[in-house]
């Protein structure tokens, strides 16, 4: 997202060369990293064309320190993953 190219085009142009997804969410200026599913990172996307492309690679998630309250966003999370890869 802050090279200012779509995550889930990116995916999709790598197609079956991509080995591993690393993941964060980012503010809408691009300026800092925020808490999972609290910036403009479209994880239901990048989710739904990595399976389109057949991805079995490794995903991690990256989540920088913030304010908040680190139970909330890892349950979050692990919700998304459940819906979004389940």
């Amino acid at each position: 997202m802050n090279q200012r190219e779509s995550p889930p085009l990116a995916i999709h142009k790598l197609n079956q060369h991509l080995m591993n997804l690393h993941l964060r969410d980012i503010d809408s200026r691009m300026l800092e990293f925020v808490e999972v599913g609290g910036g403009v990172m479209d994880f239901k996307a990048i989710a739904a064309i990595a399976k389109a492309v057949g991805f079995t690679g490794y995903l991690s998630l990256e989540q920088d320190r913030f304010g908040g309250d680190m139970k909330v966003v890892c349950r979050r999370y692990v919700n998304m993953t459940r819906e979004y890869l389940g």
